[in-house]
């Protein structure tokens, strides 16, 4: 026991305690004092592995089916191609330059940028893209909780892997989520009692 992380001997002697063999929860009891754990910090990390327990549970049943992922997917496209034609169309009406090589290397820029733009941007600040946000769904870490900047980036930066829809095809998972560990999910926030801001499918 003395090798166990405090939140595992917590989640021992509390939520797993009655399908735990008792000589094992008292030996983490015994663990817990002998590292000086009170009972407020013991009630307080029972709350944080209750919600995260929650959170988990909630994605594995909130997955996105494939036609809803289908969906947004197609949305997304017609979205940031709609983006990208009406900057072009900006860059071409202006006439910065003649020289056609400096065109065709603003129009690729301009793609680029945008790519980044739309799904980093609003995936990070808004846990959703346009298409999303029509489908109401979001993007979220496997373990629960919105993915930071650095996540959405890696994320967005996977999704440029030429075989990610045939992956999605075979496994069912497309692969910018499961490199990031992020995954799509629908749902709503509610208030529990006694949890505050806890995560439940959206059922309507």
């Amino acid at each position: 026991m003395s090798r166990l992380p405090e939140k595992k001997l917590i989640r021992i002697v509390t939520i797993e305690k009655d399908s735990r063999d008792p000589l094992a929860v008292q030996a983490a009891e015994a663990e817990l004092a002998k590292r000086g754990v009170d009972e407020h910090k013991i009630r307080r990390t029972v709350d944080e592995l209750k919600v995260q327990m929650i959170s988990v549970e909630v994605i594995a049943s909130s997955k996105v089916p494939r036609w809803l992922r289908l969906s947004h997917n197609i949305l997304d496209m017609i979205c940031f191609y709609l983006i990208v034609y009406a900057v072009n169309y900006l860059i071409v009406e202006l006439e910065l330059t003649e020289d056609q090589f400096l065109i065709q290397l603003q129009l690729f820029a301009v793609q680029v940028l945008s790519f980044f733009w739309y799904f980093v941007f609003t995936e990070w600040k808004y846990h959703q893209t346009l298409g999303k946000m029509l489908t109401r769904c979001h993007v979220e870490k496997v373990e629960g909780g919105f993915a930071d900047f650095e996540t959405i980036l890696k994320r967005t930066f996977c999704r440029l892997i030429p075989f990610d829809a045939i992956f999605y095809l075979l496994t069912g998972t497309m692969l910018h989520d499961k490199l990031s560990d992020t995954v799509v999910i629908r749902k709503r926030f509610v208030e529990e009692e006694g949890i505050e801001k806890t995560f439940v499918p959206d059922v309507g």
